[in-house]
C-alpha cells in the first residue's frame, strides 16, 4: 500500500472543524470531497467513473440552481443529481470554472446581495434572515471578510456615499 505525504492533503484539522461546525451541508460535503479527491489524485484510489471529459453545462446548471436558491442552498449531492452529475466531477469542474467551490461560490452571492439590501437602508438582521445567514454575526463575519468592512460600516459608508452625490445633484441645479 502506498501512502500519501500529509502536506499533499486538505489540513485534516480543519476538515474536522468544518465537520463538527454549524456550517451548511454544501460546504461540509465539499471538506470531504475535497479530501477524497486529494487521496485520488495522488494515486491510492482508482475510479474510472470520476475521470469524465468536461462538465461545463451541468457547472452552468448548478451555478443557476444555486443563484436561485441561495437562502436555502441543495447539498452537494443533491446539486450533483438536480444537473445530472457526478458530485466529484461537478466540484472539480466548478472551481474550474467558477474560481470557487459551490459553498463559497453562495457566500458571495449573498455577499453581493447583502450589500445591495445594505445599501438601500435594510436593517442588518433582517438583511442576515433574509439571505439564509444562520444570524446577524454570520453575516458580519462573512460580509468582512469578503468586503473589508463590517455591514454597518459598510451601510453608513453607502449612506454618506448617496447623500454626497444628492448635495452634489441638488448643488448643479441650483447653480
Amino acid at each position: 500500500m502506498e501512502f500519501v505525504e500529509s502536506s499533499a492533503l486538505p489540513s485534516l484539522q480543519s476538515c474536522v472543524g468544518v465537520l463538527r461546525s454549524s456550517a451548511h451541508i454544501l460546504e461540509k460535503q465539499t471538506v470531504i470531497t475535497d479530501m477524497i479527491n486529494a487521496v485520488m489524485r495522488r494515486g491510492l484510489v482508482t475510479a474510472p467513473e470520476m475521470e469524465t471529459a468536461s462538465d461545463m453545462p451541468a457547472v452552468d446548471r448548478a451555478r443557476e440552481l444555486l443563484t436561485s436558491s441561495i437562502k436555502v442552498p441543495p447539498s452537494l449531492q443533491e446539486l450533483a443529481d438536480a444537473v445530472g452529475s457526478n458530485r466529484f466531477v461537478l466540484l472539480r469542474e466548478f472551481r474550474k470554472k467558477v474560481g470557487l467551490p459551490p459553498h463559497a461560490f453562495v457566500l458571495r452571492l449573498r455577499v453581493d446581495r447583502a450589500r445591495s439590501l445594505l445599501a438601500r437602508g435594510e436593517p442588518i438582521t433582517e438583511v442576515a434572515q433574509l439571505l439564509g445567514f444562520a444570524d446577524q454575526s454570520h453575516l458580519s463575519r462573512v460580509f468582512k471578510r469578503v468586503v473589508g468592512l463590517s455591514p454597518g460600516a459598510y451601510q453608513r459608508q453607502a449612506r454618506s456615499f448617496v447623500d454626497k452625490s444628492i448635495s452634489f445633484t441638488t448643488h448643479r441645479r441650483t447653480s
